[in-house]
């Protein structure tokens, strides 16, 4: 996903947020998908990278230290089905941002 269209979802999020609004059909986005998208966007620039000689670095992962003290911070608190969801957007994202980096 382009950083545009990431700062784009955080910003309707946090308006959604800010106004009591509960329905984030604006966002395409199911309830119980919320708060693992808040922690992801909210720890994205808490990445784990690794170089490979002369060809580009590659995320590796996100600092799970790092992202639990933001998510602290931002007052978002993960069950495990939340913590699962995170994992399969770091992942994705993970494969995203390498594929880019390789083209």
């Amino acid at each position: 996903m382009p950083l545009t269209k990431i700062a784009e979802a955080k910003a309707v999020l946090d308006a959604n947020s800010q106004s009591g609004i509960s329905d984030m059909a604006s966002v395409l986005l199911w309830p119980e998908h919320d708060l693992p998208v808040r922690a992801f966007l909210a720890s994205q620039s808490q990445w784990r990278m690794a170089a490979m000689g002369m060809a580009p670095a590659i995320h590796v992962g996100l600092d799970y230290a790092s992202c639990k003290v933001v998510m602290d911070a931002e007052e978002i608190h993960l069950d495990k089905k939340g913590w699962h969801d995170f994992r399969v957007l770091e992942c994705e994202a993970a494969d995203a941002l390498n594929a880019r980096q390789h083209q």
